[in-house]
């Protein structure tokens, strides 16, 4: 194929893929009323309105970019060669300056807010004032206020820039202030041969580093441009620099991008070295190390280019220089121009030499027609066309992913599923740990422990050897001590009752305690794993075993009678004494002179009862009997008076021992049981209770999360149906732009 062919070709593509970018941008665009659009509207239109006027106009856009004051708008002055902008632009602000080539000199503000009559007056009036001959109208439902000069001459519109855009705009146009807060850029169109048709150059506010350039100009002016050129004082060129700010647009964003060092008429000759050996390019090429590769460096002076210009136009002469400090020509140098016969232009060419700028403007324009001249407008715009239909289709994306697979469904279905596992769990959890709870209090041996069994716990306590050793025993040493029996009988046994209430307390609450603190024991364990299990398990807690007093009182009942008895001891055991000795005199009266007495005492008594009363053994042991009972008492009071407290002491220690015995071991034993039994029904109950309750919960859940599904899946076919006819029509968008781009830059 013959190098015409090629060219014929690749214009032909190049026009197909130009009026299939309109189209692409027309798509969009109707896209921005749709109800699944997602985005900023106004915005959004802004930008698509912008990328088919630069698609119309074809331009190369340069973007200057710096810090205040480092000479921005002199070097675009410079390319122009005449003073078109202010060289004291707004610091920190985000008006922004773009110079194209027109038949007419004016100027649009692109306006965030329609101007007010009262503010097109005043512009007006400041026109008047200055005896310039514009026009000012408003443009594109007023989105747009235009200027348009009769004059072509710089002053003209410098003028009028000077009250609209520079620091001191506020202070001498004070007129101007809303205004100014109502455009955000300003589009200069001038009729200069100098500046090419197919150019855009862009004036961007300065700002104290580059890293603070504003969110406008990163995120919609340097990806709209071509070449980005960025301008560094001499005197700090490898600190005003920010690398990440760079490598965004270097490597992110794929931008040619020129590093100009300005002010170079402030260095020595020495100090001026592109390669980077020495000087402020050692310092800049060390600071871009691994953010850029082979950066093309360029050490200009925009002041001297811009006065060269203005020499060779006789806008100013020599005498003006004499008194511009800023301009320093070595003495021998200005003496030999002076001398020369046109001195102006041998200055104006000397300057120019110095500025070293047809250098860099010859390395601009060369790039921009040479390397990055075909397609690369409609490039840039499928760039954006691919941005903008992956931001439009995105969210329908994620939508469409939502739908069919329905991640809400499926996490509906997973929390169900596990409730019903829930609810399982919990029933088997609840069967497992009662089970447990029934191993641990019958006493049996669980995961190697072995438990103590309650019930075996009460026979142990109240077994019949236990009882005597810690009651019995106790309480008959008590006796024994000092006067506590004396103290006692002569109260009625109330100490005796004190002291046996307070040794049968003690010991019950002892067995109380012993079994309440094993059953507790197991409870635990078990409430343990039932909070574990569960949120909320609620109260587990049951009423702890109590043995009462009703069991004392019974004791202290048994023993009242036991008491009474003990009074007639004394009486009895002196008759039985009397009677035998009675029957000892009777056999006595059998012999010797006791007879002849005992006879005696028969006839005195006979006369004195009026009866017959003969010596018989009967009679006598009746009558031993009568006299001994009297006399029996006498004697066992004094034995009783000697013995009475031992043998007290001894039926007292074995009628409290065998009613005690009785009590404890039955009544008490039976209570005891019967409690244990009790508080393990409880505790089961409420373990049961509280999975019951849980479980409840749980099936209102799953009902609720039911009809939800339900629910959901009748949502599905509809969000379907309505999304994916316009997510195919924007992913074909997004394709075809991505395929321009490939196709433009593979070699």
């Amino acid at each position: 194929m013959t190098k015409e062919a090629s060219g014929i070709m690749n214009m032909d593509k190049h026009a197909e893929n130009r009026a299939w970018v309109f189209h692409a941008l027309n798509t969009l665009q109707t896209f921005l009323d749709d109800q699944d659009y997602e985005g900023d509207h106004d915005r959004d239109l802004t930008a698509l309105e912008t990328k088919r006027r630069e698609l119309q106009e074809g331009k190369y856009r340069v973007v200057f970019l710096g810090a205040f004051n480092v000479g921005k708008s002199t070097l675009i002055n410079a390319f122009l060669e005449d003073e078109y902008l202010p060289t004291v632009l707004e610091e920190c602000t985000t008006k922004i300056t773009h110079v194209l080539r027109s038949d007419v000199m004016s100027f649009v503000l692109r306006m965030s807010t329609p101007a007010g009559v009262s503010e097109l007056d005043a512009l007006r009036g400041l026109i008047n004032t200055s005896g310039i001959s514009a026009t000012v109208e408003t443009r594109e439902h007023e989105s747009e206020v235009a200027v348009t000069f009769e004059s072509t001459h710089c002053l003209e519109l410098l003028r009028c820039l000077n009250a609209l855009i520079t620091v001191y705009s506020d202070i001498d146009f004070p007129q101007f202030r809303t205004l100014r807060e109502k455009f955000h850029e300003v589009i200069v169109y001038l009729p200069n041969d100098l500046l090419q048709e197919d150019i855009a150059l862009v004036d961007s506010p300065g700002v104290h580093s580059i890293s603070e350039t504003h969110r406008r100009i990163t995120e919609e002016i340097i990806p709209n441009s071509h070449l980005v050129v960025c301008l560094l004082d001499s005197q700090n060129a490898g600190t005003e620099h920010n690398r990440e700010f760079i490598e965004s647009i270097t490597k992110h964003r794929h931008r040619k991008m020129f590093f100009v060092i300005n002010k170079s008429d402030h260095l020595n000759d020495d100090e001026i070295d592109p390669e980077g050996k020495r000087g402020p390019a050692k310092d800049l090429l060390r600071s871009l190390d691994g953010v850029v590769e082979r950066p093309e460096i360029f050490f200009i002076s925009s002041l001297y280019a811009m006065v060269a210009s203005q020499l060779r136009k006789n806008r100013i002469n020599i005498d003006d220089l004499e008194k511009n400090h800023k301009i320093n020509v070595p003495f021998r140098v200005f003496k030999s121009i002076v001398e020369q016969e046109n001195p102006e232009l041998a200055l104006a060419d000397y300057l120019e030499v110095r500025s070293n700028f047809p250098a860099l403007k010859a390395r601009l324009l060369n790039y921009l027609y040479t390397e990055n001249r075909e397609g690369a407008v409609v490039e840039f715009v499928s760039r954006f066309v691919s941005d903008a239909a992956w931001k439009m289709y995105r969210p329908i994306e994620i939508q469409l992913e939502m739908a069919r697979h329905i991640p809400k469904l499926g996490e509906l279905q997973r929390r169900r599923e596990s409730h019903e596992t829930a609810m399982e769990r919990n029933r088997e959890t609840a069967r497992i740990l009662i089970q447990r709870y029934q191993i641990i209090t019958d006493g049996k041996e669980l995961e190697g422990v072995c438990y103590t069994d309650c019930r075996k716990l009460v026979e142990e306590y109240l077994g019949e050897g236990r009882v005597r050793q810690e009651i019995s025993l106790p309480l008959r040493d008590w006796l024994e001590r000092g006067e506590n029996l004396k103290i006692a009988r002569k109260q009625d046994f109330k100490p005796l009752n004190q002291q046996l209430e307070q040794s049968i307390d003690t010991y019950l609450a002892t067995i109380q305690a012993d079994v309440n603190e094993i059953m507790e024991e197991g409870e635990f364990l078990i409430r343990e794993a039932v909070d574990a299990a569960l949120e909320d398990p609620g109260n587990l807690s049951v009423p702890a075993i109590e043995t009462g007093r009703a069991n004392i009182i019974a004791v202290q009942a048994g023993l009242a009678k036991a008491y009474l008895g003990f009074a007639g001891i004394g009486a009895l055991f002196g008759a039985a004494i009397g009677g035998g000795l009675g029957a000892a005199s009777a056999i006595a009266a059998e012999s010797g002179a006791f007879h002849l007495q005992l006879n005696e005492w028969l006839l005195r008594l006979e006369s004195l009862m009026g009866g017959n009363y003969p010596p018989t053994i009967w009679n006598l042991t009746l009558l031993g009997a009568a006299t001994g009972i009297p006399l029996g008492i006498v004697i066992g009071l004094f034995i009783r008076a000697l013995r009475s407290e031992d043998l007290l002491r001894y039926m007292l220690n074995q009628r409290i021992g065998e009613k005690v015995e009785e009590v404890l071991r039955k009544e008490v034993r039976e209570h005891l049981l019967a409690s244990i039994e009790k508080r393990r029904e409880s505790f089961t109950q409420a373990v049961q209770s509280a999975f019951d309750r849980t479980n409840e919960v749980l099936s209102r859940q799953i009902n609720a999360i039911r009809s939800e599904e339900e629910a959901l899946v009748r949502a599905q076919e509809e969000l379907i149906n309505r999304l994916e006819p316009k997510f195919d029509q924007l992913q074909t968008i997004e394709k075809n732009a991505r395929a321009i781009i490939e196709a433009s830059t593979t070699p």
